[in-house]
């Protein structure tokens, strides 16, 4: 993964980590996820309340917020390449603007698996890590 597409998407979770624009400001860590593919940022997502009839069939607890992950992927739908790889960078910031860790939880990595993402970059409090997922696609 290029350095630079990693500092673009943490430069814009930071950006859109203000009240005004995060619906869950105050909670604890918002998470935001990158859809990449090809070299560049297509798309993003973040948590946020609600839950959709997906989050309840991929086994979602039903208190459970609507993860970054899928949101960033449902709304690539219309922009991303299907038949092409993509890799996924979460970025998680506590309310004290500190970078946390962001790990995919067993769902969204199972999740991602099945779309097709290959890499699922994540920051932790002393940079990225990456784990290979290797979907079906």
């Amino acid at each position: 993964m290029n350095k630079r597409i990693l500092r673009d998407a943490l430069r814009i979770a930071w950006a859109h980590f203000t009240p005004e624009k995060h619906p869950d400001w105050g909670s604890k860590f918002n998470h935001y996820a990158f859809i990449v593919q090809r070299g560049k940022i297509v798309g993003w997502g973040f948590n946020r309340p609600g839950i959709g009839v997906a989050q309840t069939y991929l086994g979602y607890a039903d208190y459970s917020k609507i993860h970054a992950e899928c949101d960033a992927f449902r709304r690539c739908k219309g922009i991303m390449d299907h038949t092409k790889p993509f890799d996924v960078i979460n970025i998680c910031i506590d309310w004290l603007h500190r970078v946390r860790m962001s790990c995919p939880c067993d769902n969204c990595f199972s999740f991602l698996h099945n779309v097709g993402c290959r890499w699922v970059w994540f920051s932790t409090p002393t940079g990225f890590s990456k784990i290979y997922i290797g979907g079906h696609k």
